[in-house]
């Protein structure tokens, strides 16, 4: 894999005790920095945005959220954030889930647990050249 220097800024939301752990794990790894929510309304960027994003570029490069969550589903929380209108690429965005529940209305990626860990990080991969583009023409 040819792999795109650029540092990330992930958000993980899983109420999963094991798998958050190790996907930050391996995201440090390769040098991005990663925050971990067992609960969409823990994170502060959830609490931040009511009725609109008034940010001109995203406050971070990557969402990835398992769709079965308490409070906010994964599907829920994707749905606001485009409501709200987030920054984050669409593209830069997946959901997870051990159901076949594809979203494509969202525009998003899917991974269906239990997933391959080398195919998430081509999609980061695919998410670093995106972000890239992006930070340029913002």
């Amino acid at each position: 894999m040819n792999q795109v220097n650029t540092q990330l800024k992930i958000l993980v939301f899983d109420d999963d005790e094991r798998l958050p752990v190790i996907l930050k794990k391996i995201f440090e790894q390769q040098g991005h920095a990663v925050e971990v929510y067992s609960d969409p309304t823990h994170c502060p960027l959830y609490k931040a945005h009511k009725d609109t994003c008034d940010k001109t570029s995203p406050c971070v490069d990557v969402l990835i959220s398992d769709i079965n969550m308490p409070n906010v589903s994964g599907v829920e929380l994707i749905t606001r954030q485009k409501k709200c209108e987030c920054k984050i690429i669409d593209e830069n965005r997946a959901l997870m889930s051990s159901d076949d529940c594809l979203h494509e209305d969202l525009g998003c990626n899917f991974f269906r647990k239990p997933f391959n860990i080398s195919d998430v990080l081509q999609w980061l991969e695919e998410c670093a050249k995106r972000t890239i583009q992006h930070r340029h023409m913002v």
